[in-house]
């Protein structure tokens, strides 16, 4: 079963939401055909020159296209409803007093189905078989038998409703196969009534006016955010907040004051390298701040001992680490090293700090770098410490107990809550669709510009003639190959990339090979070119259209090598954490080829989105 919008509307009355959620649940074998458009509009009349504009269209609550049989419309009444003296009358729960229905429910249906009926049979001169069903999600309906104006079979009542719905809805479909003089519902017919219902806007509206419309969306929407930062001038903060939520927006906007107030030496971690090159870029090689990853840094310091180098290389990523910054702090306390005051900075800026707060003696490096050390320096600590760190996913290390918040005084925190990177249909869906949460981590996107599009693959030939027609479709839209990020949970080489050719489209740059992001990206956005990454290596970054490939599947039977990266090959996310960052890093599209084994997944987390949808 196929429901076309498959999230329900939040503003979407109460009743419909109940109807809606229940065919969600519906899991009869003889149904998974059918095709559901909720809150379809229909022209009330052919012609549209004799009715006023706001008259024009009529609403069917839903409407089925059973394959082979015909078409079910249903209207759907919540609340109380009562006749009296052939008046039909409405009362919601939060009403006090009951108000009067224009129409009967039962002749509001009739004429939806008339009117429905009437438009297929002007456009395709055939005339399918319908019926119509009405709904009372909250009342029974005590009338058994059927009377001139009412037929009980196509009543459904509370009662109904919640026990006999699915068989109401089978016995409805057979209905229509015993309707004579209306021609068949055939395949190619249901097809036209599909492409005439809800076509796809894929046909219409070209990717790169999307993009535009939605970058300016989302620019707005970050500016909002940054006002956090009018009405808090604090030298210390920590900042959370779900990927998506603004973070690094934040860091740019703090460096971007630090050096309009003066600061002359300031600090800039992060614990991804290309998320790194990419705020260098931003700022054009400043001489104020320095960009650095926190395995770089730390790596700088103990470059003066040949032996701790050896010695750290001896070691797995946590003990490596562990040692790396014990070792620096030994060494930045020594003032024969640092009496030059060389690491010591204005202000330190630590975004992704969630992949290094936990290492031991991280907060003592952090006292020695930060002028005026913890209590009176100036540093602020950005990250989602709640669910995205890399290196504690693939550990058995907790680090609860180094959270910032436990560690530090006299500081403000900053949750950021609300989305402000993707478009609303990619907020809603990549935490939900990953796996990786049965609840939404921050308040949607505001920006309706964008979509996802899914497609589930039976083989790798099939998979790679979808993306070959993915990247077709991009190219014919005219959209620049810089706005297309291809992720992977596998190295180029080792993904279906290495065995097809879009070269007559875009040339690809694997973005985990470049070793100055910073250098190249000017001349790199001068070529057709589209970029590839890893989602590990990716992660930080985010571009307009996100085409990823592997989703949820078993990426470490590969080998990866990040031979540019500041993680060893060994340490991978979660499947889910890895499935979770790669759908967020997308803007305004998100392409997804998943294996046809994982439908059924798929299937069941949509129905979790839909029911988080519905109790917003």
């Amino acid at each position: 079963m196929r429901i076309i919008p498959s999230i329900c509307d939040p503003e979407t009355p109460s009743s419909e939401k109940k109807v809606f959620l229940k065919f969600k649940d519906f899991n009869r074998p003889e149904m998974d055909n059918w095709i559901i458009f909720h809150s379809l509009k229909y022209p009330a009349t052919i012609n549209k020159k004799d009715k006023q504009s706001y008259k024009y269209f009529g609403e069917s609550d839903f409407l089925i296209l059973v394959p082979g049989k015909g078409i079910i419309n249903i209207e759907v009444k919540g609340g109380e409803i009562t006749c009296k003296n052939g008046e039909w009358f409405i009362k919601g729960r939060k009403d006090f007093y009951s108000k009067k229905l224009e129409r009967s429910p039962i002749r509001q249906a009739e004429n939806t189905k008339y009117h429905i009926q009437k438009y297929f049979e002007t456009k395709f001169n055939k005339k399918y078989p319908q019926e119509s069903l009405i709904i009372f999600t909250d009342c029974s309906f005590e009338i058994k038998e059927d009377l001139i104006e009412i037929s009980r079979k196509n009543i459904v009542d509370t009662n109904d409703f919640n026990l006999n719905f699915t068989n109401i809805l089978i016995q409805t479909s057979k209905q229509l196969s015993v309707q004579t003089n209306y021609n068949k519902f055939e395949k190619e017919d249901l097809d036209k009534v599909f492409n005439v219902c809800r076509p796809d806007f894929e046909l219409h509206i070209k990717k790169s006016t999307v993009i535009t419309n939605s970058q300016t969306e989302i620019n707005s929407f970050t500016a909002e955010q940054l006002k956090i930062l009018d009405w808090v001038d604090e030298p210390r903060m920590i900042i959370e907040g779900s990927q998506g939520t603004g973070k690094t927006s934040m860091a740019k906007e703090i460096i971007t004051r630090k050096i309009d107030k003066g600061c002359k030496k300031i600090l800039f971690l992060n614990s991804n390298r290309l998320a790194n090159e990419d705020m260098k870029y931003g700022f054009n090689n400043v001489s104020e701040v320095e960009f650095t990853t926190y395995n770089q840094f730390i790596n700088k310091i103990n470059s003066f001992d040949d032996e701790t180098i050896k010695l750290a290389q001896q070691k797995e990523f946590i003990d490596k680490h562990n040692f790396l910054t014990t070792e620096a702090f030994k060494k930045l306390k020594d003032a024969n090293i640092n009496n030059n005051k060389v690491f010591v900075y204005d202000v330190v800026i630590i975004d992704e700090c969630q992949n290094c707060y936990f290492f031991d003696n991280f907060y003592k490096v952090l006292e020695q770098i930060v002028s005026g050390g913890l209590l009176e320096g100036s540093y602020y600590l950005l990250g989602d410490f709640d669910n995205q760190s890399i290196i504690l996913e693939r550990s058995n290390f907790k680090g609860d107990k180094r959270l910032p918040k436990k560690s530090l005084i006299d500081f403000h925190p900053i949750r950021l809550i609300n989305n402000v990177r993707n478009s609303r249909e990619i907020s809603i869906q990549a935490p939900i669709i990953s796996g990786l949460f049965d609840h939404l981590p921050y308040e949607p996107s505001r920006s309706e510009s964008g979509e996802i599009f899914n497609k589930f693959c039976k083989n790798l030939e099939e998979k790679k003639e979808e993306f070959i027609n993915i990247i077709k479709k991009l190219h014919k839209d005219g959209v620049s190959g810089d706005q297309i990020t291809i992720l992977s949970n596998f190295t180029l080489e080792n993904s279906l990339l290495n065995t097809v050719d879009i070269s007559p489209y875009y040339k690809i740059i694997d973005l985990t090979q470049l070793r100055n992001l910073n250098k190249d990206k000017d001349r790199l956005k001068n070529e057709k070119t589209c970029y590839f990454s890893t989602s590990l290596g990716f992660q930080g970054l985010e571009n307009k259209i996100i085409i990823y490939l592997d989703p949820l599947e078993d990426y470490q039977k590969s080998f990866l090598s990040f031979a540019n990266s500041d993680y060893e090959p060994q340490l991978f996310y979660s499947t889910f954490l890895e499935t979770f960052n790669a759908m967020g890093r997308a803007c305004t599209f998100l392409y997804i080829l998943w294996d046809k084994k994982l439908q059924n997944f798929y299937k069941n987390k949509l129905t979790l989105v839909s029911k988080i949808m519905l109790t917003r």
